[in-house]
């Protein structure tokens, strides 16, 4: 018998010995009690070679498995548990990448076909809070948020971690677009006209647009699991957050580009108002809270953030949190978010739940070789993509604002 057959015998006559007690109706027996006990030895030792030699067979057959430049699949990774949006490990752990390795164990030489096709999760994975919208609607929508925001986090949070987010199945959505409101509500005698409110709307589409980043990378660092993990979760995810952010900002319209906030029909502008910038956003805020938002946000260029920060009261006093406290930047209790889009002097504040981004395919990454004369040069061309539409419900909720020619910097 081999060991697991030994171990099943011993274990079936321990059993037979306690069963025939219990059928009399009595305790073991001292005779019983030494052969349980001699037999459940001879089963620990037996439970210990079969571990040993499952052991040896395993190290064994990693020994015998060719193994590549990058060496084998981290363990991490064949088991594919990974935090949501860790897409370098999601790649690396893809059928499509795995299959690459194993046809390839030891890497690839000159001019080897290299096409590696793999989806890694929904686009909410590039984003830190959880926002939802009822994905299937068309027409009027009310972006709602799931859960609040980590303002407290290690990185700073983004504008995009702040507007509404959903999917979509087609191309191409068609919602009603809400540009002003004129509100009737009130009190009416018996046999009066009844007052009516007044939504002006107008059609607008959110299409779906597909954004892109990507690096060339070697052949040899390609079958390197761990690098190419490490390579794509440090830069790819953040490279297209910042374009999602570009274009949900200054979007044209025009070109292959949809329209972002500051292009957009309805949204709100402000001018410099009061003794400084603090008075232009007050204001700005007032005007959210008119249209019926709540501003969630104050979205200022990195040198206006810092400038907010330094500005004083006439004793020199920091008005903020000054340079030895912690906490999220706030302007009348708004938290402030830096953003590269904007130009230094211009702001935007409002309500940001109004704005929604679509997932119509979720994140995908390809590596490829059919580029240029990447084969012949043993390179490969690594991209992460997403296609999105983007949609704008509420644009009076939004503010444009104009800081002055320099208040903020200057204070």
């Amino acid at each position: 018998m081999n060991i697991k057959e030994q171990m099943a015998a011993l274990k079936a006559a321990m059993e037979a010995i306690v069963d025939t007690a219990k059928a009399a109706a009595r305790d073991l027996t001292v005779e019983e009690s030494t052969d349980i006990e001699t037999k459940a030895a001879e089963y620990t030792a037996l439970k210990d070679r079969l571990t040993k030699a499952e052991k040896a067979a395993s190290l064994l057959a990693d020994l015998a498995e060719p193994v590549g430049t990058g060496g084998d699949e981290p363990e991490d990774a064949r088991r594919t548990e990974f935090l949501p949006g860790d897409f370098g490990k999601a790649f690396v752990a893809s059928d499509a990448y795995r299959g690459f390795r194993k046809a390839h164990p030891s890497g690839i030489g000159n001019e080897t076909p290299v096409n590696i096709g793999a989806k890694l999760g929904p686009m909410s994975g590039l984003f830190k809070a959880t926002i939802g919208i009822d994905s299937d609607a068309s027409g009027f929508v009310n972006p709602q948020r799931l859960a609040p925001v980590d303002y407290t986090g290690p990185e700073d949070i983004t504008l995009l971690d702040l507007i509404s987010r959903g999917t979509m199945t087609g191309n191409m959505v068609e919602y009603v677009q809400i540009v002003s409101v004129t509100e009737g509500a009130a009190i009416v005698e018996p046999g009066d006209l009844k007052p009516l409110s007044d939504f002006a709307t107008v059609l607008a589409d959110a299409k779906a647009y597909t954004y892109a980043d990507g690096f060339d990378i070697t052949n040899q660092a390609l079958s390197d699991d761990g690098f190419v993990a490490s390579y794509i979760q440090a830069r790819l995810p953040r490279h297209l957050r910042r374009e999602v952010q570009r274009v949900l900002l200054e979007g044209s319209g025009l070109n292959g580009e949809p329209q972002g906030i500051l292009s957009t029909t309805g949204v709100q502008n402000q001018s410099p108002e009061g003794t400084d910038v603090l008075d232009t956003i007050a204001a700005s805020i007032e005007k959210v809270e008119n249209a019926d938002g709540t501003a969630t946000a104050v979205a200022l260029t990195v040198r206006d953030a810092w400038a907010l920060q330094r500005l004083r009261d006439a004793q020199g006093r920091f008005y903020g949190n000054g340079p030895w406290s912690q906490g999220p930047l706030t302007v009348w209790g708004v938290p402030v978010v830096k953003v590269r889009q904007l130009t230094t002097g211009r702001a935007v504040v409002g309500d940001f739940r109004t704005v929604t981004l679509l997932d119509r395919e979720g994140v995908s990454v390809v590596a490829f070789n059919q580029h240029a004369d990447y084969a012949r040069r043993n390179k490969t061309y690594v991209r992460a993509e997403l296609r999105a539409a983007q949609a704008i419900f509420e644009p009076a909720k939004l503010v444009v604002v104009d800081l002055g020619s320099g208040e903020s910097a200057s204070s």
